[in-house]
């Protein structure tokens, strides 16, 4: 589990990198996860003052179906999110500075 408890995030960057690394991701909503943190799809996103009762609720072997679900789809979007991040930084560098360039 990966508990992203801070509010005041921009990026979110800790919380992907969680997704990435197979955690199952409760967050508080935060600004930089918007973009990614999609409650019951790939994480749970809840109020700071349910974070300890959803904690505790996924803990139990009731719930390892859901938490394998969350998992498996955290990893697409960490996965996905790679790849548009590249695809972005690449388009950058062809119409700027490799504009020019032919291979």
């Amino acid at each position: 589990f990966y508990l992203a408890t801070a509010p005041g995030e921009r990026f979110g960057l800790p919380a992907l990198e969680a997704m990435a690394a197979g955690c199952v991701v409760i967050s508080e909503p935060v600004s930089g996860g918007t973009a990614f943190l999609k409650s019951g799809v790939n994480a749970e996103v809840v109020p700071s003052e349910a974070l300890a009762e959803t904690l505790a609720r996924l803990s139990g072997d009731d719930h390892l179906a859901y938490r394998t679900a969350l998992r498996e789809q955290a990893l697409v979007t960490a996965q996905s999110y790679r790849m548009n991040f590249q695809r972005q930084h690449l388009r950058i560098l062809l119409e700027g500075p490799l504009a020019g360039l032919r291979i």
